[in-house]
């Protein structure tokens, strides 16, 4: 029997040995959330003697408030239903001019000799203050190395487009040009001659408005000086049915806007205005012919910008044929003569630069919805 107890004593005192060399705060809790007991870790950080704590409750140290709740919520449970918890609270410790820290706590119930009920509660506390500042740091990393991996498909995306311009774009009026001129040039008849100028002024007039839109699109993309302003989404929409007042009288387009939600936004006015007459002159050329077109444009704040949308009722796309290129340059989806390509394209272009964003829903002979959120 005295063996039993002086293997049971050299248990104890290892026991207690290990406790208080544990780099963790560990203390012990009656039902009372009664400090029994603290490690000598507790100790040397608050430089307080074991009578500080011992004898004292969680109320009695002058925790913080919402320390106390978090304890308090989470003992009340281990004691009821005698399993491990473990929770992150904030606090400050007693007599130490730490400031607030961070703890990770893990509360584990100590059943009495019957094994019946929760006797006291085994209360470790580990200091995770700086853990979490690298794993916010490195979330925060991870956030810009995102952003730049979001940057680089985009300049891959814009640089697959420009070799789409030089390889087709460009080349191939330039090719057609050269024929045409050497045609021209050993051609007898005054008439053949004068039917190749028109050709040739024909391919000119193309190659050259490929050269403004390409124009524009490196504008767009260098313009970082570009200024904001105030601009009212009815105004800005007024303005644009004056310039198309023509191609709406003509095409029979109602136009209804709903800005309540959110009447004006602070940005570049004429990127603004291109973007809105973009989608106004893409909705009349797709119109249904079987219904006269209806133009809705709404908008409404985000937390991170504003959404705009601008909906129409005309002969849609099939996106499941054509969603990964319908912002490409020189993309069409219908047999329209006057179809170039380039309204989406610059209209997303102007969009990004800016930090926004633009998607579309569509289905067809369903119309289209396009949504823009500005950055």
């Amino acid at each position: 029997m005295n063996d039993v107890h002086v293997e049971k004593a050299k248990q104890e005192e290892q026991f207690m040995v290990l406790v208080n060399n544990l780099p963790d705060l560990v203390s012990l809790l009656d039902k009372d959330f009664r400090y029994i007991f603290v490690n000598k870790t507790v100790l040397k950080l608050t430089n307080s003697s074991s009578d500080f704590f011992v004898g004292k409750t969680i109320y009695d140290l002058g925790f913080p408030e919402q320390f106390i709740k978090d304890h308090e919520k989470h003992l009340i449970y281990v004691f009821e239903k005698g399993v491990t918890s473990t929770f992150t609270t904030v606090s400050e410790l007693p007599q130490v001019g730490l400031g607030l820290r961070t703890y990770q706590i893990t509360l584990v119930p100590i059943m009495d000799k019957d094994g019946k009920r929760v006797e006291t509660v085994l209360n470790t506390a580990k200091d995770i203050t700086e853990k979490q500042e690298v794993e916010r740091e490195l979330n925060d990393h991870i956030h810009e190395l995102q952003e730049l991996s979001g940057n680089l498909v985009n300049k891959n995306r814009q640089l697959q487009d420009f070799a789409h311009i030089v390889s087709h774009n460009l080349r191939s009026p330039m090719s057609n040009l050269i024929s045409l001129m050497g045609i021209y040039e050993n051609e007898k008849t005054q008439e053949q001659k004068d039917f190749l100028i028109k050709k040739i002024a024909e391919v000119t007039r193309s190659f050259s408005q490929t050269i403004d839109e390409l124009t524009e699109v490196v504008k767009i993309r260098q313009d970082k000086g570009i200024e904001f302003h105030p601009n009212k989404f009815e105004d800005t929409v007024e303005h644009i049915k004056t310039i198309l007042n023509t191609q709406i009288q003509l095409s029979n387009t109602t136009i209804i806007c709903n800005f309540k939600e959110c009447d004006s936004i602070r940005y570049p006015k004429v990127y603004l205005e291109s973007i809105l007459q973009n989608l106004i002159t893409n909705s009349i050329k797709y119109r249904s012919k079987d219904r006269a077109l209806i133009i809705e444009m709404t908008s409404k704040k985000l937390d991170d910008g504003i959404l705009f949308i601008c909906k129409d009722n005309g002969m849609g796309i099939d996106l499941k044929r054509f969603g990964d290129k319908i912002f490409g340059m020189n993309k069409t989806f219908h047999l329209n003569l006057d179809s170039r390509g380039m309204g989406l394209f610059i209209t997303r272009n102007q969009i990004e630069s800016l930090g926004g964003s633009i998607s579309v829903e569509s289905e067809p002979e369903k119309g289209a919805e396009f949504s823009i959120v500005f950055g």
